[in-house]
């Protein structure tokens, strides 16, 4: 509530031009977040609803809420929630190590395609794309873990805890 100290209404500037300033900052919160806004009497009331898309950041950071504070998070509170919430999956990260197309292993791709039953009818790029083997950053096709683990010539070199061994007795 904006006009409201203390618990004492103490009013606040409740024109158009206030209501649409107030919505310009809201913009500023990535990833977008749908508020409503009010005015009830001199009072700006802004309805925040929990969101599902957290962490949520301003230009100067991130936040979480901890009961009625919110309070900056720093590097490690960030990766700990993203990685806590499922949000940084190991197979979806991007590996730097392994160049497409130098590393990939097309007769792994043609025995994907022959044990899928896929047809080769969309190009092969656009397929290990919507697979999430593949990304396409600044313009290069980069491949994801998943793609090193499925595509790639060695996937050792590139992920040393890729390898799997049998012992029978």
């Amino acid at each position: 509530m904006i006009g409201v100290d203390d618990g004492n209404i103490i009013g606040t500037d409740t024109s158009n031009n206030q209501r649409a300033n107030i919505q310009n900052q809201i913009s500023q919160i990535e990833p977008r977040i749908n508020v409503k806004i009010e005015v009830v009497d001199n009072v700006i009331v802004v309805n925040v609803p929990e969101g599902d898309d957290k962490p949520y950041s301003s230009s100067d950071g991130y936040y979480l809420r901890a009961g009625a504070m919110c309070q900056k998070m720093n590097r490690n509170e960030i990766r700990e929630y993203l990685e806590d919430g499922g949000k940084i999956q190991f197979d979806r990260m991007i590996n730097k190590k392994a160049k497409y197309p130098d590393d990939f292993d097309e007769n792994a791709y043609k025995n994907f395609l022959k044990l899928s039953n896929t047809s080769e009818i969309i190009a092969k790029e656009e397929l290990l794309i919507n697979l999430k083997c593949l990304e396409k950053v600044n313009n290069q096709y980069m491949f994801t873990n998943a793609g090193v683990v499925f595509f790639a010539k060695n996937p050792t070199n590139f992920l040393i805890q890729n390898y799997i061994t049998c012992i029978a007795f």
